[in-house]
């Protein structure tokens, strides 16, 4: 008799599968936070890619949204998942994805070029209370819902 694993064991597996990918992820954000503020060649980086947002706009948005959230994906599952052997299912996987994504960071931008205009683009206590207990609850949550 085929038994079916629960819930419970399904989502416990897929976490001790996902937690090496996800902790490199979580260093290499941790480590651009600590260099943007201890190291000046990071700063000016960072500060030339907002810079560069700013002035590509909307093109940029989808670009980054793409590279951050539908290619390095693959790529890490590529590399940890299909010991660095690409495939077929990885190219459908971007032709779903790579649209999706760039639509999405469109709306992100969008939301948040308005939360600036209704708030401020400065973060202060006022601005960030504003966006963490009207917008996030109240309107991101019904866009996404």
């Amino acid at each position: 008799m085929h038994r079916t694993r629960s819930p419970l064991a399904l989502g416990w597996e897929a976490a001790r599968a996902n937690a090496l990918p996800a902790l490199i992820i979580q260093a290499l954000m941790l480590m651009l936070l600590v260099a943007f503020y201890t190291s000046h060649t990071a700063f000016t980086v960072l500060s030339q890619l907002a810079e560069l947002k700013r002035a590509r706009g909307i093109l940029f948005v989808i670009v980054a949204s793409v590279t951050a959230v539908a290619l390095i994906p693959e790529l890490f599952l590529i590399l940890f998942f299909q010991r660095g052997r690409p495939s077929r299912r990885n190219l459908r996987n971007l032709l779903f994805t790579v649209p999706v994504w760039g639509l999405d960071g469109t709306l992100v931008d969008l939301l948040h070029r308005n939360e600036a205009a209704w708030f401020g683009d400065v973060a202060t206590l006022p601005v960030v209370a504003a966006i963490n207990l009207v917008t996030i609850p109240f309107l991101q949550r019904r866009l996404v819902c």
